[in-house]
């Protein structure tokens, strides 16, 4: 079996899997993001480590760095994985992020927070940054955050802004792009990464 068919297998088995826990919480909405259990945020987190690309030089320095803001226990459920498994060629450290606090040194960022006015200010702290910027917040793809949960008919899913992709250097590989919901800036309410 090839490495294509064998990645997409993989990523399409985590996405199923990821649904279905999602479609038996009960609780599970649209508005209510605490329903989605910690360890299917952090297999969201350990698959995208498998399918983004970070600039060469980027990597260059040591492992790739994960960091959490707002949730101890997705962190603690990353490191559980992480232990099990390898994504990637590098070392992975999952670290907790200070509140909207300069992300140097972060690859993969994520913000549980799904408040659209935190997820502004961390968009203006990652200004600049090459990280993969998640967060819960529905409109944080949108607002010029790389990427955001969302629930739908009671499953997670994700949306990816290939606006931010392109800001921050990244690539994403076509496998994972096909299974998100692709978005762009907001250019309706002008830049909202620097609004107040």
């Amino acid at each position: 079996m090839s490495v294509a068919v064998t990645a997409t297998a993989t990523l399409r088995a985590f996405l199923c899997a990821a649904a279905v826990s999602v479609a038996c919480s009960a609780a599970a909405s649209a508005q209510d993001f605490t329903a989605v259990e910690p360890h299917i945020k952090a297999a969201f987190l350990f698959n995208f480590l498998k399918f983004v690309e970070w600039p060469p030089d980027v990597l260059a320095a040591g492992p790739i760095t994960v960091c959490i803001a707002g949730s101890p226990a997705v962190a603690g459920s990353l490191k559980t994985a992480l232990k099990e498994h390898r994504p990637l060629d590098h070392d992975v450290v999952v670290a907790p992020l200070a509140a909207a606090t300069p992300a140097k040194g972060c690859h993969l960022v994520y913000v549980a927070d799904g408040h659209e006015e935190i997820a502004r200010r961390w968009l203006v702290a990652l200004q600049g940054s090459t990280a993969f910027s998640v967060s819960d917040c529905e409109r944080f793809a949108r607002l010029g955050g790389v990427a955001n949960f969302f629930v739908r008919d009671g499953r997670l899913r994700f949306a990816v802004n290939v606006d931010a992709v392109r800001r921050a250097g990244l690539h994403i590989s076509s496998r994972m792009l096909a299974l998100a919901e692709i978005v762009k800036d907001d250019g309706s309410q002008g830049d909202l990464r620097t609004s107040r």
